[in-house]
């Protein structure tokens, strides 16, 4: 499929038809060393939407990322990251908007987790996964991988570049159950893979993913309508 950036429509890459739905490093990309450890003790996931934030709203994900601790920023960026720090690696995001993307889940309207999608040439990109300290363990980031993962492959991308530091193994296992490689080389890893080519499997389950965010959008302002009047 045709990766034509000039149909990028406010955060939206028109790359199909229909289906709605920086630069510093961006990569390495923690949710902690121990966050994933299978589905033990994963909570239920069935309230969390995803969705692309609008190119205005990428400010919002600079508030977002000030708003973790310095642990998490050091996971994610490989480094200690200050908030001034976070601020100029999204104005130049945003000078570039039209190669990256950030996918979102929110639980009720609460950011819970994001991932960076950075295009690094014509047919490769690269994701950086953050989850919010207290939704940890809990599904999250595998939710947000595979509809990234699907995103990109529908799109027409043939490689995804990953990077972290080489303890933070909860990343690593999220990379490994998705079928993504890791090689880990002093002190940091990475995932490099080919991405296979879009199906119509993989348009219907971004369509599915789509159907599934609004209906379940409309559920959560049905029940707080119905909080509001009955307590």
């Amino acid at each position: 499929m045709s990766k034509n950036k000039d149909t990028a429509k406010d955060g939206y890459n028109e790359k199909i038809p229909k289906i709605n739905n920086g630069s510093y490093h961006c990569c390495s990309h923690g949710q902690g060393r121990d966050d994933y450890q299978g589905t033990s003790r994963k909570l239920n996931t069935s309230m969390i939407t995803t969705r692309f934030l609008a190119y205005s709203e990428y400010k919002d994900y600079a508030e977002w990322m000030k708003s973790q601790d310095s642990d998490s920023r050091h996971l994610y960026f490989g480094m200690g990251m200050t908030d001034d720090g976070i601020d100029a690696l999204v104005e130049k995001i945003i000078r570039e908007k039209h190669n990256h993307y950030f996918l979102v889940a929110e639980d009720r309207g609460i950011w819970v987790g994001t991932i960076h999608v950075a295009i690094q040439n014509v047919d490769e990109v690269e994701f950086g996964v953050m989850v919010a300290t207290g939704r940890r363990k809990q599904g999250v980031a595998d939710i947000m991988l595979r509809e990234a993962i699907i995103w990109a492959r529908n799109r027409g991308f043939h490689s995804l570049y990953m990077h972290c530091l080489s303890y933070n193994s909860a990343i690593k296992h999220l990379c490994i159950k998705h079928g993504l490689s890791v090689k880990t080389e002093c002190g940091e890893s990475d995932v490099k893979v080919p991405l296979p080519a879009p199906t119509p499997l993989t348009i219907g389950e971004e369509i599915a993913n789509t159907t599934r965010n609004m209906y379940t959008l409309m559920l959560q302002r049905n029940m707080r309508a119905f909080e509001s009047l009955y307590g």
